[in-house]
C-alpha cells in the first residue's frame, strides 16, 4: 500500500509516526525525509528505497523507536543514496555502523559513534 495512504506526505517529507508499521512502506519517488517512529519495523531491507529516484533524493531516516533487529539494518538499502543524517537511535544504538560500507561518514550522528 503507498506510504500516503498510511501517512502524511508534506512537500517530500514522509511521517509515519506511531502508525503501527511492521516495515517500511513504499515510498513515493520524491522522497527527502522519511519519518517512522515509535512503530513495530523490525528491519530496513534492501529493497525499502528502491522506489526513491536517482540520483537519489532521500537525505534523512529516522526509524527510531521501533523494534529493529541489530541484523535488521541491510548495507544494500543504504546504497546509491545521499543520506546525509540519521537519527541517533536508528543506526547507533541497532548495529556496528562498519558493517554498513555504503553509509557516508556523516551519516551516525551520535556521540558514541566514532
Amino acid at each position: 500500500m503507498p506510504s500516503c495512504l498510511l501517512c502524511v506526505c508534506i512537500s517530500g517529507s514522509v511521517h509515519c509516526d506511531d502508525s503501527d508499521l511492521t516495515q517500511i512502506p513504499p515510498l513515493p519517488k520524491e522522497t527527502k525525509h522519511f519519518y517512522a517512529r515509535f512503530n513495530k519495523i523490525t528491519e530496513v531491507r534492501a529493497t525499502d528505497f528502491i522506489n526513491i529516484k536517482l540520483p537519489a533524493t532521500l537525505k534523512h531516516i529516522d526509524v527510531g523507536n521501533n523494534q529493529l533487529r541489530s541484523s535488521g539494518m541491510h548495507a544494500e538499502a543504504f546504497k546509491n543514496n545521499n543520506i546525509q543524517s540519521m537519527s541517533q537511535d536508528t543506526i547507533c544504538n541497532t548495529q556496528d555502523k562498519n558493517k554498513l560500507p555504503y553509509f557516508p561518514q556523516i551519516v551516525c550522528i551520535c556521540s558514541h559513534c566514532q
